[in-house]
């Protein structure tokens, strides 16, 4: 059965594959894409046509993955950096505490 083509309102051809579940789109001349060596023109994409969100490709979603890991792991050290902080800020904490009471001063009296 023949699927027929349906053209946007902003120039891109569309078909709606109902056995794939989403609408391939040939898009409009005035989009170009990047798509790794060259750039292609008029590329072809499947969206997804419940959301019409585009869905991504393999090497997309591929460089999605990595950029989360990326922020994950740098999300991951920044807490561990501020931990190490709290931890040093704690003990010098500590010690100056040590120190007033060498001194017979008491800490809670300056509060």
């Amino acid at each position: 059965m023949p699927i027929e083509p349906q053209t946007l309102p902003d120039g891109t051809l569309s078909l709606s594959s109902q056995t794939l579940g989403v609408d391939l789109r040939l898009l409009s001349t005035d989009t170009q894409v990047n798509m790794g060596l060259s750039s292609v023109s008029r590329p072809l994409r499947l969206f997804d046509p419940q959301t019409g969100a585009q869905l991504l490709t393999y090497r997309e979603a591929e460089q999605a993955r990595q950029d989360a890991e990326q922020a994950r792991q740098e999300a991951e050290q920044a807490a561990t950096d501020e931990r190490q902080r709290a931890e040093i800020s704690e003990r010098q904490l500590a010690a100056l505490l040590e120190k007033l009471k060498a001194q017979g001063i008491d800490p809670e009296q300056l509060l």
